[in-house]
């Protein structure tokens, strides 16, 4: 689906370094991979995304077909500079900016996009309800949200049917809301999360199924 960014949909055995095109970034700072696409942060704070596109989680405003999809197999630029770190998930995605600023944008049919309600977008828009916090880390699973906040609290929202937003008992779409007062990092997963506090101890919330929350 072009998600190698070498201007080929031809799969690659060894790794085959990615440049941004006619724009000539060979630098990068930071890089998501979703299922059938890729998100990178250069070092001059441009975003650039490559692969597949069917619900807008390229970032760069195209609209996929209705039950169709856009291929790109060299990267292109999404709008904005200043981006700091980025995550991917299969159909939607975030990133901050060096500014604190949290951006969203794909798949937003289960609230995922932080924006309160349950739209979609192929572009990044701010996300989470309270604006004016500042963020630092963002994680991404298959319908959910979870982004830390430079002061380390965790916030959660989007889809929870098994509690991976972690407000409590699952109940479909869910709007931001915090979960953790402080925390050091974050680790999201299709349907769970995890974080570690500042004093060292790992939390879980989520599925439980296979044992991915380590409750024995």
């Amino acid at each position: 689906s072009g998600q190698l960014g070498i201007s080929s949909t031809a799969a690659q055995p060894r790794p085959v370094a990615v440049s941004a095109g006619a724009a000539g970034v060979v630098s990068w700072k930071a890089v998501a991979a979703g299922s059938f696409y890729t998100v990178a942060v250069a070092t001059d704070g441009t975003m650039w995304s490559w692969g597949a596109d069917s619900f807008g989680q390229l970032g760069t405003g195209l609209l996929a077909p209705t039950g169709g999809v856009i291929l790109q197999d060299q990267p292109t630029q999404i709008t904005g500079t200043d981006y700091d770190q980025v995550a991917a998930g299969p159909l939607h995605a975030c990133a901050t900016q060096t500014t604190g600023a949290l951006w969203c944008w794909g798949l937003g049919s289960t609230g995922q996009l932080g924006r309160g309600g349950n739209t979609s977008s192929t572009v990044p828009v701010p996300a989470a309800a309270a604006t004016a916090l500042s963020w630092s880390e963002v994680g991404v699973g298959n319908a959910h949200t979870c982004a830390r906040t430079t002061a380390g609290e965790i916030w959660c929202w989007g889809f929870d049917e098994v509690g991976q937003v972690g407000q409590g008992q699952g109940a479909g779409s869910r709007p931001p809301g915090q979960v953790l007062a402080v925390a050091s990092t974050l680790a999201v997963g299709g349907r769970h999360t995890c974080a570690l506090d500042e004093a060292g101890l790992l939390w879980c919330w989520g599925d439980a199924d296979h044992g991915r929350l380590a409750l024995d």
